[in-house]
């Protein structure tokens, strides 16, 4: 199938597609699996990339008491937009890799066998999520805690994360 340039100089649309019909270039939305490029459509952009470095604090159990789990919010820094932008994002140099910020990620893990009679297994997880607020970019961290042998002793030393976070001028939660 060629690919087709098409321009018009009245209405001022431009499109690449491909195939022989002028249907991509007049109704993009219903041949989106033609299209390379249209003028008609929104196409995300970056509005800045942010780089820094945050430290999580320690958790233990008087933070994160045992069989609970709570969440926390740690500001990474102002937005300056005057709404809540989608941002994209990733850990550099997080155990050697770079990590993307998708989803919710699991952090710090730490499993323990228990030997009480039950045969069961216990432990501590640690999560992030990239998100972002009216105001801020944050982490969002959801920390649980199914383990009692840890005492007042941290089940998750501190950890210092670099980041690289970009943020687009999409409104999150919209759609096009």
């Amino acid at each position: 199938m060629p690919k087709v340039l098409q321009a018009s100089g009245v209405t001022g649309k431009v499109a690449i597609y491909e195939g022989t019909s002028e249907e991509p270039f007049t109704t993009p939305l219903s041949n989106i699996d033609k299209l390379y490029f249209h003028s008609d459509l929104n196409y995300v952009s970056a509005a800045d990339k942010v780089t820094g470095t945050y430290t999580i604090p320690a958790r233990n159990q008087t933070i994160v008491p045992y069989k609970n789990g709570l969440w926390f919010e740690h500001v990474l820094f102002p937005h300056g937009r005057p709404y809540a932008p989608f941002t994209i994002g990733k850990l550099i140099n997080y155990k050697s890799v770079t990590l993307p910020l998708v989803g919710s990620i699991p952090l710090q893990m730490d499993k323990i066998s228990l030997d009480n009679g039950t045969g069961g297994n216990a432990g501590t997880w640690q999560f992030i999520a990239l998100a972002s607020d009216l105001t801020n970019v944050v982490l969002m961290e959801y920390a649980y805690n199914v383990s009692d042998d840890y005492g007042t002793r941290n089940f998750f030393e501190p950890i210092t994360l670099n980041y690289e976070i970009v943020v687009t001028d999409l409104v999150a939660g919209t759609t096009a």
